[in-house]
C-alpha cells in the first residue's frame, strides 16, 4: 500500500468462520493487534489505540446536559439553562406536561448542584 508516496507493507489476517466464509483483519504495524480500521497519522498507519483516538461519546462527561437539552426541545423551551418554559400547548395532556416539566426541573437541579460543586475546584486549580 502507498500512503503519501511511501510504500508500506501490511499484513492481512483471515479467520475462517464456522459456517463458511472468512473475516479479514489488518495487522497494526505499530503494535501487531488485529483491527478492522487503520488510521493515517503523521507517524504512519496505526490502530485507534496506538493513535490515541477515542470515541466522541466517551468525551461526554455531563450526560445531564444532554437530557436537559432534549427535554427543553421537547417542551419547545429556549435552549438556555434555567430559561423560562412556555405555556402548555393545547394538544398536550395536563399530566404529561406536568411530568415532563418536573423531569426538566429535576435534571436542571442536578446540573445546578454539579456547577456549584465545580466552582471551588476550578478556583483551586487556578490558584496553583
Amino acid at each position: 500500500m502507498r500512503v503519501d508516496g511511501v510504500e508500506i507493507k501490511l499484513d492481512i489476517i483471515r479467520h475462517e468462520r464456522p459456517r463458511g466464509g472468512s473475516q479479514a483483519f489488518w495487522c497494526c504495524p505499530t503494535c501487531g493487534r488485529e483491527v478492522w480500521h487503520l488510521y493515517i497519522r503523521t507517524e504512519g498507519l496505526m490502530c485507534r489505540k496506538c493513535a490515541g483516538l477515542t470515541y466522541w461519546s466517551r468525551q461526554t462527561y455531563r450526560r445531564g446536559l444532554h437530557r436537559v437539552r432534549n427535554l427543553r426541545r421537547k417542551l419547545g423551551a429556549p435552549p438556555g439553562l434555567l430559561a423560562k418554559v412556555p405555556p402548555r400547548p393545547p394538544h398536550w395532556r395536563r399530566d404529561y406536561w406536568a411530568r415532563t416539566v418536573a423531569k426538566l426541573a429535576a435534571a436542571e437541579a442536578v446540573i445546578a448542584v454539579e456547577l456549584r460543586d465545580m466552582v471551588p475546584r476550578v478556583r483551586r486549580r487556578l490558584r496553583t
